[in-house]
């Protein structure tokens, strides 16, 4: 390798791209939380969504309740697992993006809740696309008297 060849790979990875020079491998915040309607008056934010704070304030809700945070690894050929609430469970995992392209593509399919012997059906299953540092929240499904919202923040 020149050292031009050298000087121009490690500016690209101070740069944060392209992704080719990694492994691949990303990583993902995730918080899984019920919203609900909730008395009348202010919005509840606890403290342990601080951090997706500006990603719930406009939710049509009242009160916020944490089921889960944590950080994924998602890898080419490498999917992560999670339970997003007793009811549901979700599987992120990576698409394939063409070269040069900034954003990385992250499947999300949440399956639940089960019904009698069948199989988990799936509520959710799509595909987005993530520049770094984005932010994203998907919702609706029903859990706890409220809905159930999953935001997913990447890291790198």
């Amino acid at each position: 390798m020149t050292a031009l060849t050298l000087l121009a790979a490690v500016m690209l990875a101070a740069a944060g791209g392209p992704e080719a020079l990694s492994d691949g491998t990303v990583t993902l915040e995730v918080w899984s939380l019920v919203a609900a309607p909730g008395p009348a008056g202010p919005k509840e934010i606890p403290a342990d969504l601080a951090p997706v704070r500006d990603a719930v304030k406009d939710l049509p809700y009242r009160t916020f309740r944490l089921v889960k945070h944590g950080t994924e690894q998602l890898g080419p050929g490498k999917s992560a697992s999670f339970q997003a609430h007793t009811d549901y469970a979700a599987v992120l995992s990576l698409e394939s993006v063409p070269a040069g392209d900034p954003q990385t593509r992250v499947r999300v399919v949440i399956e639940g809740p089960p019904n009698g012997d069948a199989p988990p059906r799936k509520a959710l299953d799509t595909v987005l696309r993530l520049a770094k540092g984005a932010t994203v929240r998907l919702g609706g499904l029903p859990a706890d008297g409220g809905d159930l919202v999953v935001i997913l923040r990447r890291t790198e």
